[in-house]
């Protein structure tokens, strides 16, 4: 999928003796709402397109993959110079692209010939919503079926092993029975730390308090669960595309019913123990825009990892939990696989405990030096120490 146009470098007088008619051609690349899966590492390819003003015309367009897209807007425009997908060749009086970055890539092209302006392109996101559009309508009205021609399947066409999935069943069965849900509130975010597999600093929300969609959410950190969250709440605009500010990981327990049909068999075939109807795990990998992202052996490890040690955590510490004026807790836990998973709660708190030389240590001691003025305050309101507890800790005991 990568674009293999060979890349002419820098073009000082690319366009020079071609037509100059009055035309603007506006610039931009977005990713493409499909994914390439037939590499060891699945990824949206970038499409790069420029589309000619006022006809609004696509002349030139390309893909590239992530690692490559740099330089591929500039390449783009020299091959739709010399080689336009409509009419014949020409070059644009002026052109507008929507950051410095992808003028940068533009001015390495052309140079002085032709005017750059750096301004609001919606005439691309125009194009990006009407391809959203029409992919989402090919896939049952919604993001859901975007892994490209692949069946659902619990093993991801081989990127996931048998054993893994072994894994995840065992890790939802005790999911289903320590029923956080049960316990957390909104207010209850997590701070999740896999060292082994990469995991540093990740923010875990559990969800099904309502009694409904049990199960967890993993953000990359707080602050983008808080970008999911400001997301979540502004009106949405009338667009194809979305953007929660953020990519996450899902295991959610679901009705056998809601399992696609080949998954269904795979359970069969498999044997792989439930708890009940309604307690098959089914764990997804959503992008900022909704878009189902393959999944890979790591995304279905950091879901089982998170589960099975989450679910300990909550039995040994639901009265603690429970309290919402309890103290901070930090505690690790050794999986069946020797990875040590470590939960923080609240988020905030982190910064108040020492991990220490040995970290499958169960429980984590607080600091025991004095907390500076401007440290997070150790009750984990998020608050720095003077503006919350320092004057209550300052009273004679």
């Amino acid at each position: 999928m990568a674009d293999s146009r060979r890349d002419p470098g820098p073009r000082r007088h690319v366009g020079r003796g071609l037509s100059t008619a009055r035309r603007e051609w506006v610039g931009g690349r977005f990713a493409a709402p499909v994914h390439v899966t037939g590499e060891a590492t699945p990824y949206r390819p970038t499409l790069v397109a420029w589309i000619e003003i006022p006809e609004g015309l696509v002349v030139g367009n390309g893909l590239a993959k992530p690692t490559e897209e740099h330089g591929a807007l500039g390449r783009t425009l020299a091959d739709a110079m010399l080689r336009p997908l409509v009419g014949a060749a020409r070059r644009p009086s002026s052109i507008r692209v929507a950051d410095a970055e992808l003028a940068d890539e533009v001015k390495a092209v052309v140079g002085d010939l032709i005017p750059v302006t750096i301004a609001p392109t919606p005439e691309l996101d125009e194009l990006a919503n009407a391809m959203f559009d029409s992919f989402t309508k090919g896939t049952g009205g919604g993001t859901s079926g975007s892994r490209g021609d692949e069946d659902p399947s619990y093993f991801e066409n081989g990127r996931v092993s048998p054993a893994v999935v072994a894994d995840l069943f065992a890790a939802a069965r005790l999911l289903r029975h320590a029923a956080p849900w049960k316990i957390a509130s909104d207010q209850h975010v997590l701070r999740l730390d896999i060292p082994e597999l990469g995991v540093e600093g990740a923010c875990v929300s559990i969800i099904g308090a309502l009694g409904q969609n049990f199960g967890l959410l993993i953000f990359p950190s707080l602050a983008r669960y808080e970008r999911f969250l400001d997301a979540a709440a502004r009106p949405r605009r009338k667009s194809s595309r979305i953007d929660v500010g953020t990519s996450w990981l899902s295991l959610t327990l679901v009705p056998r019913a809601e399992l696609p049909s080949p998954m269904r068999h795979e359970v069969a075939e498999h044997a792989w123990p439930v708890v009940d109807e309604s307690s098959y795990p089914l764990v997804e990998h959503r992008e900022r825009d909704g878009i189902l992202r393959p999944l890979v052996d790591r995304d279905v490890r950091i879901a089982s990892a998170c589960a099975t040690s989450l679910s300990a955590f909550f039995v040994r510490n639901h009265e603690a939990i429970a309290d919402d004026d309890g103290e901070p807790i930090c505690q690790s836990f050794t999986d069946d696989e020797g990875r040590i998973v470590r939960f923080t709660l609240p988020y905030e708190a982190f910064p108040l405990f020492d991990i220490g030389a040995d970290p499958r240590s169960a429980s984590v001691a607080p600091r025991t030096s004095p907390l500076g003025r401007n440290d997070p305050c150790r009750c984990g309101s998020g608050k720095k120490y003077k503006s919350c507890h320092l004057d209550e800790d300052r009273l004679p005991k």
